[in-house]
């Protein structure tokens, strides 16, 4: 990815609204759709946005005090239910970033499903799954389980099957959807084998054989096929993550700084604990939550606590990997 001085002078000049649009467009044109090799195509996508990212951590840090204005995805999730005509589907997998999306586009091919549009848009903040929750109505993602649904769950549910998994093998999950019209599935993967691998030795190539392996298998495959037919279906995630051992880590003030959220990306803290940066460009930012008014401190970038012990799989924080979802729209071939 080459960033030009001229895109960048006309990103900063934008109103925050249309700079991360530009943003998400760039990523969009840029990301590769296809591959030969899984690893180096992870590694290539961690290297087009490794620039874009300390762009953002240095001279255009401010524009993370914007990603308020960034499109969302929860919101775009809600349109597409909103204004679906017909049986519709929605399949939410924790923690996809973009990284997944060629992987599953060279599953649909073996698959009876028609590619309609893929788009990228920003997650909540912090980047963590209650957060995400919050912004579709839920006091949580497992309130999803309760019968009745919470009065506040923005998705009309009329003719609607819906549920929530966690650590359920994708055959297991297909044999309990219902025949209902629609569909809204939260499944945990990759989120649990994320944090299942975050601290073993090598995470992150650990981590891309499992996701290759489960993308391919004939259990994931069933579940697309399952919800797309007769269907629009929309795959989509709360959030994504960073390998934070290709971080560079923290000294000095932004250390210190770092170190301040333990072994996390993402604290919650209390008005009084509200204390600024003390670095520029800052390690940290002070953020209200986009879904509810808690406070939160974040990591900004590619940087990581020199501290042992931080988990090299991670999310919550401030990063592009962290911060974009995936928006992948399809339809079943008999769906006309």
């Amino acid at each position: 990815m080459i960033l030009t001085t001229n895109w960048l002078n006309s990103l900063f000049e934008k109103t925050p609204e249309a700079a991360w649009e530009e943003l998400l467009s760039r990523i969009k044109n840029e990301l590769p759709t296809e591959y030969s090799d899984i690893k180096g195509h992870y590694r290539q996508i961690e290297e087009k946005i490794a620039l874009l990212d300390r762009v953002l951590q240095s001279s255009a840090w401010d524009m993370w005090a914007n990603f308020g204005q960034a499109p969302k995805g929860s919101q775009i999730v809600k349109d597409f239910w909103a204004k679906t005509i017909g049986p519709k589907a929605v399949l939410i997998l924790d923690s996809l970033s973009m990284r997944e999306v060629a992987p599953i586009l060279a599953q649909l091919k073996n698959s009876k499903s028609e590619l309609v549009s893929i788009n990228f848009a920003g997650s909540e903040v912090p980047s963590e799954t209650e957060i995400y929750a919050n912004a579709l109505g839920l006091p949580g993602r497992f309130s999803l389980k309760k019968k009745p649904l919470p009065g506040g769950f923005v998705i009309s549910t009329q003719d609607t099957f819906v549920d929530t998994f966690k650590k359920i093998p994708f055959p297991e999950t297909v044999s309990k959807l219902s025949n209902d019209k629609n569909l809204f599935v939260w499944h945990g993967w990759p989120d649990d084998t994320l944090h299942d691998q975050a601290a073993v030795e090598d995470a992150f190539n650990r981590f891309i054989d499992i996701v290759k392996e489960s993308i391919d298998s004939d259990g994931f495959r069933s579940l697309i096929m399952t919800m797309a037919r007769g269907r629009e279906l929309l795959i989509t995630s709360d959030h994504g993550y960073c390998n934070t051992s290709s971080f560079t880590p923290a000294q000095g003030e932004q250390q210190r700084e770092l170190s301040q959220l333990g072994h996390t990306r993402a604290k919650k803290i209390t008005a009084e604990e509200r204390v600024e940066g003390m670095t520029i460009p800052p390690a940290t930012m002070n953020m209200t939550a986009s879904a509810n008014r808690d406070l939160y401190k974040l990591a900004i970038g590619r940087w990581r606590p020199a501290n042992a012990g931080f988990p090299a799989l991670t999310h919550g924080g401030l990063s592009l990997m962290e911060c974009v979802v995936p928006l992948i729209h399809i339809r079943g071939v008999s769906n006309g």
